[in-house]
């Protein structure tokens, strides 16, 4: 068992909720899905007027789902997973907050996750984004780490050369290596994976498949026909090629 949360900090559209799938697969963690989304739109301390005409819930403040999650660890004899979103901690995560967790960095082109996000929230700002913050969450995490480099997975490993991504990922993390959590049954349609205020319906390609899979279940729109994307992608970019350079190769 664990002694710290295990997170994995991605950004929009990395596939993280499909991680997420396989984690619970194991049965040997109790896992949360993006716990920290919720203080940054519905709690006292909120950083999003998104859900604005929702009263805030002091319930959900960061120290409070910390200390939920913390109350987790053991549980059943089992270790806490969560993966979160990198923009839900701008302007929260430090040294101290960081080393409640093992933290973990998924990734992916922005090329393939902004026209994504556009398709599920065209209205998406900057603060929706996330890719500069989690270059400075693996900065900080490196600077801590006692010449261990925090790892750094590529979402496209992930589909191209899954079991030899995932079983470097738990040889770092010092837990067991479950093939049988790389693959499950179809996902019910009814199935709730998200506490979203706009809803579920972002996840059904994860619905349909029965383990990590390349295609898309929709077509995105072109990068340089919207010029947000385009905005987006300029900005984005560098932070991405940092982590890139540093990321886990499976062999």
């Amino acid at each position: 068992m664990l002694d710290k949360i295990l997170a994995v900090w991605g950004t929009p559209r990395t596939r993280s909720t499909a991680f997420l799938w396989m984690m619970k697969q194991r049965g040997d963690f109790h896992t949360f899905h993006e716990p920290f989304g919720k203080s940054f739109y519905l709690s006292e301390d909120r950083k999003s007027n998104r859900a604005a005409d929702q009263p805030p819930q002091a319930d959900l403040n960061y120290q409070a789902i910390l200390n939920m999650l913390e109350s987790y660890k053991g549980k059943d004899g089992c270790s806490v997973f969560i993966k979160d979103l990198s923009y839900h901690m701008e302007g929260i995560f430090d040294e101290e907050f960081m080393s409640h967790f093992h933290n973990v960095f998924l990734i992916r082109d922005p090329a393939k996750t902004l026209p994504s996000l556009y398709s599920v929230l065209p209205d998406f700002t900057g603060d929706e984004i996330g890719y500069d913050t989690q270059y400075r969450m693996y900065q900080l995490v490196l600077e801590n780490s006692n010449g261990l480099p925090p790892l750094i997975l590529d979402a496209d490993d992930l589909v191209t050369n899954t079991e030899a991504l995932v079983r470097g990922f738990c040889e770092r993390m010092g837990i067991p290596f479950i093939k049988e959590s790389l693959q499950w049954e179809n996902i019910p349609a009814s199935t709730n994976l998200t506490w979203w205020i706009g809803g579920d319906g972002h996840h059904g390609n994860l619905k349909a498949s029965t383990g990590f899979r390349a295609n898309r279940f929709k077509d995105y729109p072109e990068m340089a026909e919207v010029p947000k994307l385009a905005k987006a992608y300029e900005e984005c970019m560098p932070y991405y090629e940092k982590l890139h350079a540093n990321r886990f190769i499976p062999l």
